[in-house]
């Protein structure tokens, strides 16, 4: 189950936020995932937040940083977090390492890279670069640039954590 812009339209002490508790409670904590599209302000608008959260593809601003959004989804109950660079996503020139790292540190819960994905050198970067628990690889493998098994292969040879399937 994957929760997106209820949790940026559901203001504390609100009967939305109350009603995200209630719909949590009958979810196993993995089952609930908050679905975080992500994209790297303009330099006008830094030196305080590098990363603004995104609803709709990443196509609606919500006016929160990404590690406000990270804070106020594990608080309403995510027991992970699927974290989308929309910069990143369908170009293949690697993973936002700088945005995986923030929110990897920030959760308290599992962080799912995704987003940007072109050859195993990018996985093997995003996994031993930013410390995500998952890695989400869909363009990939979808369109059979990368087989699975080089990917496990090399996730092996590099140390890596790899499920036994």
């Amino acid at each position: 189950m994957v929760v997106k812009s209820a949790i940026v339209n559901s203001p504390k002490g609100k009967i939305g936020y109350i009603y995200l508790y209630e719909f949590y409670a009958d979810f196993d904590n993995r089952a609930r995932r908050e679905a975080l599209s992500a994209k790297r302000r303009s330099p006008q608008e830094l030196p305080v937040i590098d990363f603004a959260a995104y609803t709709d593809n990443g196509r609606e601003r919500t006016g929160l940083d990404v590690l406000q959004w990270v804070q106020r989804g594990v608080e309403m109950g995510a027991g992970e977090i699927l974290l989308t660079s929309v910069d990143r996503e369908g170009t293949r020139k690697g993973f936002d390492i700088d945005l995986i790292s923030q929110v990897s540190k920030l959760a308290t819960v599992p962080v799912i890279a995704s987003g940007g994905m072109g050859s195993i050198e990018d996985f093997l970067k995003v996994a031993e670069s930013a410390r995500p628990d998952g890695i989400s690889m869909a363009d990939t493998l979808h369109y059979k640039r990368v087989q699975l098994g080089d990917i496990r292969a090399a996730a092996l040879k590099a140390g890596l954590a790899v499920r036994q399937v």
